[in-house]
């Protein structure tokens, strides 16, 4: 079966702070699925972040202390300066998490590219995998879309809602083993419960824009990016099961509203 072509053109715009919108063929600038989802607390980011500050602190610390000599010691003011200024005005935690994105952007860019090849798409020259991190991560993706069914029927079709007034782009709509599916590609360390809340919003998105009638089930497959971690793993939920998950992302989209004051 043929890819089809991408449904819709949307105008993106992506803000300083990393927040992405859509513009609709109609005009409406809507806010993407997953910055919607940024509503939701994330208790374990907060020591993770720590962990990466407080690791990268000692050594530069320990890596500074390494240049003192003897016959010429630092004052504590300077000390601190110099140690500030090893560190840098970068946060740790936000290099981690921007590397971890362009893992990401890398493993979606090439699984998109290996699938377009595969089902007949003209391509070009093959995204780059730039690290041992995203080869791996490559890797299980091959070695699951060998192991299914996978027939895909869009890939990285840009949706909205007018509805629930959002947008995003869903990394696939196809069938897996013969069932319909709505699903997205993740390459963290596990798949987070948020996750299901954006999965079944790009369900109810590609319904309304006539792509697809229910019920339809969504999916989640994590490829992993780690050693010790080197098989995919690939979950479903049903149309039921989405549903409940959608009642996730419409409170999600409640609260988001009165965080920005709409209304008021």
């Amino acid at each position: 079966m043929a890819l089809k072509s991408q449904p819709f053109k949307l105008e993106q715009k992506t803000r300083k702070s990393g927040k992405r919108t859509y513009v609709t063929p109609n005009g409406d600038e809507y806010p993407s699925a997953t910055t919607v989802l940024g509503v939701i607390n994330k208790p374990l980011l907060v020591p993770w972040a720590a962990k990466q500050e407080r690791e990268y602190c000692v050594e530069a610390a320990a890596s500074l202390h390494a240049l003192l000599r003897p016959d010429k010691p630092f004052t504590r003011p300077a000390y601190i300066a110099a140690l500030e200024q090893k560190i840098g005005h970068v946060k740790k935690f936000e290099k981690e998490k921007k590397k971890a994105g362009e893992i990401g952007t890398e493993v979606h860019n090439r699984v998109e590219w290996e699938l377009r090849k595969l089902h007949g798409d003209p391509v070009e020259d093959p995204p780059p995998l730039s690290t041992k991190d995203a080869k791996r991560a490559f890797a299980t993706f091959v070695a699951w879309e060998k192991q299914v069914k996978f027939t895909p029927l869009y890939l990285e079709a840009a949706l909205w809602s007018d509805e629930h007034r959002c947008a995003g782009t869903v990394d696939w709509i196809g069938y897996v083993n013969d069932v319909l599916t709505v699903g997205d590609w993740k390459t963290g360390k596990r798949i987070y419960q948020e996750a299901w809340a954006q999965v079944s919003c790009y369900a109810h998105m590609a319904i309304e824009r006539g792509l697809i009638q229910p019920p339809v089930q969504t999916c989640v497959v994590r490829l992993p990016k780690y050693a010790d971690d080197p098989t995919a793993e690939v979950q479903m939920q049903t149309w039921e099961e989405a549903q409940v998950a959608f009642t996730g992302f419409v409170g999600c989209r409640a609260l988001f509203d009165w965080i920005k004051g709409v209304g008021k």
